[in-house]
């Protein structure tokens, strides 16, 4: 299917009939299409509207608007590389066509441009347009291709990247497809009604090694992908401790193990998987920390340890066990509950007081000058009032489109909070020594926090019979420099995760 796209003269996309209004919908496009093209405008907001004899916000067009950028058709993950292999889309709905680059104006208008640098864990907000994740993958895929890349034009960003130590890249990392990992993250928040499809539908846009089978279940479909991308990291660290060498974290295999890794747990699976699988049919609950939320944090130091995979045990990692979970919060902020954003904001952030407040005078992560909880909250960008406050620079802007926050206080942004903020999906944690921070909603009392060396973050673990239950990613003030490795009283192990 991918040679079909990639090789025809036109796409041509049927969204439908006329419905909800989606005639004055398209009149409200070709409007905004021409103050894209001819009025030199980068950017609107609601004081622009009037001069440029646009609808008042809130008006019906505007919804009709929104409702032809959301038709189904768009939410879907076969259509991916309908209009990424392809320069040429041509979107019908009714009686009126758009190009998808006039579209792609016309969005820009409203959300702002693509960020030159790719934000891969920024895709997942669950407010932005299916329209613009996959606008993501196309721009990349027309960039390429118009910039070959070479090891003497560092210019091109690659997907992939983003995820990387900034750094000199070996040769062989400049690669024309982007890996499938990236893929599945960009259109995580797309559908689709074959669960095995949120991997084949992108096998041909991607650099893989998997061949479609529909006799596989979902499962066994998405611990295979997964398997490869461990498979790799196991390989390379065999190579390299027959040469006597240890594996950087820095390598891009255990960078993308790292990132599966994030992307797996309990807290983000339904099907029955192995919990350091990755299931690709639900949105993430949290925004992943190892992207760092603008710093890179380096809990596990910089040389991977044991890491491998055994089909009767499971996955063996090398780290240090931290401490076990003592007291944890039980308010849960989630994106898509903006109606009531606030209150709830506002009492995830009392409870988070009341824990911290008993522990941080003996937390280990608190300094002579300031305190655990004050050092958290300094580190992650979350204002006084719980409110996340950080990458004021590539903020998205409040669309037009968007009508879940309408209010003056840009400081105290629910939206930003819900979808890139670091408390969405997690609460926070007190130790039994003291430490606090954050781990995923739904971390119960004995969970274990666990260490992995070469891994950016700490992870919370559940006692699974003789082995362990991967939960999900943990922040924990006062380690998250690799501070843990160093410490006497924690002992180096091996432990196995199923």
């Amino acid at each position: 299917m991918g040679d079909i796209f990639r090789g025809a003269r036109k796409v041509i996309v049927w969204l439908g009939e006329d419905y909800e209004d989606s005639r004055a919908g398209m009149q409200l496009a070709g409007q905004l299409l021409h103050v894209a093209r001819h009025q030199h405008v980068s950017g609107l907001g609601p004081g622009d509207l009037e001069p440029h004899g646009l609808p008042r916000r809130g008006h019906k067009r505007w919804k009709a608007l929104a409702a032809v950028l959301r038709r189904p058709w768009f939410w879907r993950t076969w259509i991916v590389q309908e209009v990424v292999l392809n320069p040429h889309v041509e979107l019908v709905l009714g009686a009126a066509t758009l190009t998808w680059d006039e579209l792609e104006s016309i969005v820009a208008l409203l959300e702002g441009p693509i960020p030159k640098i790719w934000q891969l864990d920024q895709a997942i907000s669950a407010s932005e347009l299916p329209f613009s994740r996959i606008n993501r993958i196309r721009l990349r895929h027309r960039r390429l291709i118009a910039t070959p890349i070479t090891p003497t034009n560092p210019d091109v960003i690659l997907v992939g990247e983003i995820t990387a130590e900034p750094g000199p890249v070996a040769e062989d990392d400049f690669d024309a497809d982007p890996e499938l990992l990236d893929l599945l993250l960009m259109s995580r928040g797309l559908g689709a009604t074959d669960p095995r499809d949120k991997v084949y539908a992108l096998l041909g846009l991607g650099k893989h090694d998997i061949n479609a089978d529909y006799s596989m279940s979902p499962e066994s479909v998405f611990t295979d992908f997964a398997l490869q991308t461990i498979g790799a990291v196991t390989d390379k660290f065999a190579s390299r401790e027959a040469a006597g060498l240890e594996l950087s974290s820095h390598e891009r295999e255990v960078r993308r193990a790292m990132v599966l890794l994030a992307c797996a747990g309990r807290q983000n699976q339904k099907l029955d998987l192995p919990s350091w699988v990755p299931d690709w049919t639900v949105n993430l609950a949290s925004r992943p920390l190892i992207f760092g939320l603008g710093r890179r944090f380096h809990a596990g130091g910089s040389k991977l340890g044991n890491f491998d995979w055994q089909y009767d045990v499971g996955l063996q990692l090398s780290g240090v066990l931290l401490d076990t979970v003592q007291a944890v919060g039980t308010v849960l902020l989630e994106s898509g509950n903006e109606s009531d954003a606030r209150a709830a904001i506002t009492s995830w952030w009392v409870e988070a007081q009341q824990i911290a407040l008993e522990r941080i005078a003996r937390s280990p992560g608190s300094t002579v000058y300031t305190d655990a909880f004050e050092s958290m909250r300094r580190r992650l960008s979350i204002c006084k009032h719980g409110y996340y406050v950080g990458e004021s620079r590539q903020k998205r802007r409040d669309s037009l489109l968007n009508d879940a926050e309408t209010g003056n206080d840009t400081a105290h942004s629910t939206l930003q909070t819900l979808t890139l903020g670091p408390t969405r999906g997690r609460v926070l944690f007190a130790s039994s020594t003291g430490f606090l921070g954050l781990v995923p909603y739904g971390t119960r009392e004995g969970d274990v926090v666990f260490v992995i060396r070469g891994a950016d973050v700490p992870y919370v673990l559940r006692s699974y019979g003789d082995a362990y239950e991967l939960i999900g990613e943990a922040y924990v003030q006062g380690i998250m420099d690799g501070e843990a490795l160093g410490m006497s009283d924690l002992m180096s192990q091996d432990l196995m995760v199923r």
